[in-house]
């Protein structure tokens, strides 16, 4: 199947078309590389909210015989509010219970892509503080897999050749017959026949199927 595709602008788009937190930060929704600079930034209004990509983990392969890994991608909502009461004449700053409720209406148990699971909720924590400014950061998770269908395989094997037929030489199971002397063709992995269970080792059938060449219908 392969991973999804899921990007930052998936949600900041997704915040900005949801009701709870629209009517909280409006169109004030932007995407930031480090949170901890957000203190710094000042060119939108308050309240304001920045999508920031925290982390991803990798899970290690299990399965022996296919390249199959869980990816979890951690992702922060960073909610900048005044520090005060109020600012420019807005009405008065958010409590951190609204805020979070209003990215749960937004965000949590929404699956941002094909391939990635619902969003979790992970935490929140005080990222920065100023005299003008708070920084609250709420924590979200998903998780998607990755597995051939992600990596490169065209170069790093030989193509098979066309499949042409089958030559096929049955060796009946039953009755099994070890002292009646084995015909010339045998399978190489075990040896000669006779054997003392399953096949004797003797050809008792075979068969050749050709395949059509050709442009598949």
């Amino acid at each position: 199947m392969g991973a999804g595709r899921f990007e930052m602008s998936d949600l900041i788009a997704k915040l900005r078309r949801s009701s709870a937190a629209s009517a909280v930060f409006g169109d004030r929704v932007a995407g930031a590389a480090d949170a901890f600079k957000l203190v710094e930034y000042t060119n939108m209004a308050l309240p304001c909210a920045y999508v920031v990509f925290l982390s991803e983990a990798a899970e290690p392969v299990e399965a022996i015989n296919e390249n199959v890994q869980w990816i979890t991608e951690t992702w922060g909502v960073a909610v900048k509010i005044a520090a005060h009461e109020e600012i420019r004449g807005q009405a008065p700053a958010m409590t951190v219970p609204a805020m979070r409720r209003a990215l749960f209406r937004a965000l949590f148990n929404w699956s941002p892509s094909l391939g990635y699971t619902l969003l979790a909720y992970d935490g929140c924590k005080l990222l920065a503080h100023s005299r003008d400014v708070t920084v609250w950061l709420f924590t979200f998770t998903t998780r998607t897999q990755i597995d051939e269908c992600d990596g490169e395989t065209e170069e790093q094997f030989d193509r098979l050749p066309a499949f042409l037929g089958i030559n096929a030489k049955v060796d009946a199971i039953d009755p099994h017959d070890p002292g009646e002397p084995p015909s010339q063709e045998y399978d190489p992995a075990f040896g000669p026949a006779p054997w003392a269970s399953g096949p004797e080792g003797r050809i008792e059938a075979q068969f050749t199927i050709d395949i059509p060449q050709g442009q598949l219908p």
